[in-house]
């Protein structure tokens, strides 16, 4: 057996199977879970959430590669924190392959579901796997969730540009229940992630008003942005030059609205 097997069987067969099954334990660890430190003053910790769930993994891997008799005993893990990183121990090559799944958790008081802010889309792997844990009635109940993380990412119409790389914002209920078996399908990464907020921004601009809730000083940004541009030509000419459109189509295109 060569060590490409080794990454289709954990990739393809004991990432989803060990996310799901570190899901479902986590899921009926209710106690283990109120027992955990979640936030302190202003800022949500996770590092109690990381070692349980780390510890549930281990568990779930020993109950998952039993299931795989023909490579029982020749792999074994390391888990390490934050989130559950695993080093996956090959005795047959003296190596390793490393792997994470993500940790999320969200805090809701009336509603069941809850969208947070996810991770810088500038690197992010959006076929990662995910477990995202839903906190309700001051930490006592818990639900949980998981999927690859391209399944909850939400950018909405509304949403503004950002200090550095954007952090799409990811839904909880987006993402799979326990009871349902592993979504595996891969997912190309959306490079057009920039024309996502340039669409929002113009979509902001035509239908928000300031005394709209959703109103931001972006807004007007935006507004002043087109301002210089069509009334300075040196400006225009070279805007039209790096976009490579000609000023007479332009104008043709204009005629025509």
């Amino acid at each position: 057996m060569n060590k490409k097997d080794y990454e289709d069987f954990i990739d393809n067969v004991l990432m989803p199977q060990l996310t799901r099954e570190t899901a479902k334990k986590l899921q009926e660890s209710q106690l283990d879970l109120r027992q955990c430190k979640w936030a302190e003053g202003e800022s949500n910790i996770d590092t109690d959430f990381s070692k349980l769930a780390g510890e549930k993994a281990k568990e779930s891997f020993q109950k998952m590669i039993k299931l795989n008799p023909i490579f029982n005993q020749k792999i074994n893990i390391e888990i390490s924190n934050p989130d559950i990183k695993i080093n996956f121990k090959l005795s047959e090559y003296q190596t390793s392959i490393k792997r994470k799944i993500e940790l999320k958790s969200g805090y809701t008081v009336k509603e069941n579901d809850v969208i947070i802010l996810g991770s810088t889309i500038g690197k992010l792997d959006i076929n990662i796997w995910l477990i995202f844990v839903l906190r309700k009635n001051n930490n006592e109940d818990f639900e949980v969730r998981y999927g690859r993380y391209y399944k909850g990412i939400k950018v909405t119409e509304n949403e503004l540009f950002q200090d550095r790389t954007p952090r799409p914002k990811i839904s909880f209920n987006e993402y799979q229940t326990v009871e349902e078996l592993p979504d595996t399908q891969l997912m190309e990464k959306d490079e057009a992630w920039i024309n996502k907020y340039a669409e929002s921004a113009v979509y902001r601009i035509i239908n928000e008003s300031k005394s709209s809730k959703n109103y931001s000083w972006q807004d007007d940004l935006v507004i002043e942005i087109l301002r210089i541009v069509l009334k300075n030509d040196d400006i225009l000419r070279k805007v039209l030059l790096s976009l490579n459109i000609d000023k007479n189509t332009l104008i043709e295109r204009i005629k025509h609205l």
